[in-house]
């Protein structure tokens, strides 16, 4: 589901940080800023689903931030997370 949220004023979205760590073949991204914690079986596709999701839970925490404008930094991960960025 992509969510729309209307941004209240010109400043600039608070930027979340997403943790991720590769456990036994599997990727996982934790923020608890938007109480996000999703897992994959690579690195793209955990990054996909923390676009996707990002947006929906950061409505549901009531942060008014336009969807568009989410700003997200992913940290850790390893060689392989430098690499994808």
């Amino acid at each position: 589901m992509k969510a729309r949220m209307k941004a209240r004023s010109s400043h600039p979205s608070p930027l979340f940080v997403v943790d991720v760590i590769q456990t036994d073949g599997v990727w996982t991204a934790v923020c608890d800023d938007l109480g996000l914690v999703t897992e994959a079986d690579d690195l793209k596709t955990l990054e996909e689903r923390v676009w996707e999701l990002a947006p929906e839970l950061a409505e549901l925490n009531g942060l008014d931030i336009d969807a568009g404008d989410l700003r997200i930094h992913f940290q850790g991960g390893g060689d392989d997370l430098r690499h994808a960025l």
